[in-house]
């Protein structure tokens, strides 16, 4: 006998006498691995647990390092409690229980009392939703129940309403974030199982209209993300070396401190903007970490035929960008690893957006996360804007949840994770098991397979071409941000002519 479930495994089911699980896929995680695992031979009775991996990264990582799944000890799960609107969420609802004193601090972190300032600050974008009486804040009498206005899905809680356009009857709310992507006008969304299509999204009811529809065809947005580094606050000097390219490098041997405190927040940014991480040892790559302002754009959306994926028809738009500030982490890469790489006859454009898919792909190995709780840049073919020498992971919500921060302590683990992903991997000129991503804004377009692996090998010295010609190292130094616009100098910035 057997039992079919989901990876919730529905209350109810008598698992007690099951004697081996099959997992379709990696379920995300090294403790969800082993959880699910478990529901063969409990008690002292044996078991026996079969993978059948898919073609993502992580899957195939695994397939083709079966001991790595056997030897990783459970994610670390990450939650920076000091994010802005999370701590205003929190210090809304405890305030409704109990009125809020400085002594109070303790639980909250160092932007306890800061935030408690915007919250009464009957002039400030959050009104008076505290007021302070008798030396302690309390909720606002018209909040009484603020728990329930809370979205348990998205940080800012703001929504769309989803209403059929004959009937005006409501269907579903979706996250304010996801709706020019999901609901845009002409998008085709599913509701329990029926088709409707977008006939016009009111951006200030926070309403879009959908109407029946049967269509041969789903829609999938094209948009353009801009990283934009604001501040670097953090800035270390590693060693990744020497290793063999077989090895699998732990972390004292990337340096990585892991006995540091990673709940503490981050020390205050000095007026140079940047607080170096100095240690007793030899270095060969600078990583960053800081401010990011992202700003998400979609511009139009392409008609893909169900039957054979075939894109039928590319349609225009515009709608107005979204913008707002998180954490990212990265490495500027000096001008002569581009150089040495288009004079082998290959695509450096195509190198880094192969190597930061395969980074984003491989987080989720060490963090507890989803592959898209982190970002990188994807490069479109036809851009004409000045795109700065790096590779670039950040945070995806707003104001980040501290899996920038976590990125920026493995980063070389990930650099090297991903040459031997590219590098085992039989395909000759990339596939979704190793560099292809599945929600690329560009479909993978620009992308080389050849070119990412001499990125990488570059990066960690193993090119011995390139230590030849230029004994310096290849990561850094970092040029100073200097604006917005211009984040490094003239020469670490790649100028693209359509």
């Amino acid at each position: 006998r057997g039992v079919v479930a989901t990876t919730a495994l529905e209350l109810g089911v008598d698992i007690g006498t099951l004697d081996a699980t099959v997992q379709l896929g990696f379920p995300g995680s090294i403790s969800s691995f082993w959880q699910q695992a478990g529901r063969a031979g409990r008690g002292r009775r044996n078991s026996l647990t079969f993978f059948v991996g898919y073609d993502s990264p992580i899957d195939q990582w695994f397939m083709r390092h079966p001991r790595d799944l056997f030897a990783r000890s459970a994610e670390r799960a990450i939650l920076d409690a000091a994010n802005p609107l999370i701590l205003k969420a929190h210090l809304l609802c405890a305030a409704c229980e109990k009125p809020l004193t400085v002594e109070d601090g303790v639980f909250f972190g160092p932007e306890f009392e800061p935030t408690l300032e915007r919250l009464s600050n009957r002039n400030g974008p959050d009104g008076s939703t505290l007021v302070y009486h008798h030396e302690a804040y309390h909720a606002d009498v018209t909040y009484t129940h603020p728990a329930k206005d809370m979205s348990i899905r998205s940080i800012d809680g703001s929504s769309f309403t989803i209403i059929e356009k004959s009937s005006g009857h409501v269907l579903h709310h979706t996250d304010a974030r996801r709706v020019f992507w999901e609901a845009h006008e002409g998008a085709v969304i599913l509701h329990q199982g029926k088709q409707y299509i977008v006939k016009h999204l009111n951006l200030a009811d926070q309403v879009a209209e959908v109407e029946a529809s049967n269509v041969s065809y789903y829609t999938a947005p094209r948009d353009i993300v801009q990283a934009h580094v604001i501040q670097r606050l953090l800035l270390e000097l590693r060693t990744v070396g020497p290793f063999t390219e077989n090895s699998i490098m732990t972390d004292a041997e990337l340096g990585v401190n892991l006995s540091r405190n990673r709940s503490e927040p981050l020390p205050p940014a000095p007026s140079d903007d940047v607080v170096l991480v100095t240690e007793p040892r030899k270095c060969n790559m600078y990583v960053s970490y800081g401010r990011v302002n992202l700003s998400c754009s979609v511009f139009g959306y392409r008609k893909v035929d169900k039957r054979t994926d075939q894109i039928v028809e590319i349609v225009d738009m515009y709608l107005p960008p979204i913008e707002y500030e998180t954490f990212g982490s990265w490495i500027d890469v000096r001008p002569e690893v581009k150089r040495h790489i288009e004079s082998l006859g290959l695509a450096y454009k195509g190198g880094v957006h192969a190597v930061s898919h395969a980074l984003v792909a491989l987080v989720p190995l060490s963090l507890l996360c989803d592959a898209n709780d982190m970002g990188t840049e994807c490069i479109n073919a036809y851009e004409g804007a000045a795109r700065p020498l790096r590779i670039i992971l950040f945070d995806r919500r707003p104001g980040g949840i501290g899996l920038a921060k976590e990125t920026f302590a493995i980063f070389p683990r990930l650099l090297h994770s991903a040459l031997k992903l590219i590098q085992d991997c039989p395909c000759a000129e990339g596939c979704p098991s190793c560099i292809q991503h599945l929600h690329c804004s560009e479909y993978n377009i620009v992308i080389d397979k050849a070119a990412a692996i001499v990125f990488l090998r570059v990066i960690l010295g193993l090119d011995e071409t390139f230590n030849s010609n230029f004994p310096e190292i290849a990561v850094g130094p970092p040029a100073p941000i200097i604006s917005r616009e211009v984040e490094t100098g003239v020469d670490q910035v790649e100028v693209v002519h359509v």
